[in-house]
């Protein structure tokens, strides 16, 4: 759809266009991904598969719509801005891609991913989640890296305003 908007304004794809397709693909991710863990979690309830469906989505539409219009309404700007200043001649591809991506994104975790849900859920029924240990020892080490942060919160408030403050020196002498 994007493609196809770009094409009947006559764009190019070019790299500020791809970048605004990524962004917006990375966004539909993160959408899709909202709404099957909302899913999900209502199925692994006892709900069954069309109420998991949608109360799961129910939970979370309003979340990820409103993330998505607010992602929209900064880039906005970009598209309705004066075409005679350059800066905003370049930029202004990037902001009708990543606005028009946005919102087929929102479009699609909306409605497509719901659709897709009950043969996943069918699919995953009575099958327990693979262990990976590698998961699990990363796992161990953050429940102690925050029950060491949780016991000594002064100490990290000084560690995290140290690294702070480290960075002011090269700030300051960079070119």
């Amino acid at each position: 759809a994007t493609c196809g908007v770009l094409l009947m304004r006559g764009e190019e794809l070019n790299c500020i266009v791809l970048l605004g397709l990524v962004l917006g693909v990375g966004m539909l991710v993160d959408n899709a991904v909202v709404i099957v863990e909302s899913i999900e979690h209502h199925a692994s309830l006892g709900a069954p598969p069309l109420q998991a469906i949608r109360q799961g989505g129910r939970d979370v539409s309003l979340a990820t719509v409103a993330s998505t219009l607010s992602s929209v309404i900064v880039f906005l700007p970009l598209v309705f801005a004066d075409p005679a200043n350059p800066m905003a001649a370049m930029l202004s591809p990037l902001g009708i891609t990543f606005a028009i991506v946005l919102l087929c994104s929102l479009f699609i975790s909306q409605t497509l991913v719901p659709l897709l849900m009950p043969a996943v859920l069918r699919a995953n029924r009575g099958r327990l989640a693979p262990r990976s240990p590698v998961m699990d020892a990363i796992g161990g080490a953050y429940r102690t890296l925050i029950a060491w942060t949780l016991r000594n919160r002064r100490l990290t408030l000084l560690i995290s305003l140290a690294l702070a403050a480290s960075a002011v020196y090269p700030a300051r002498h960079l070119n």
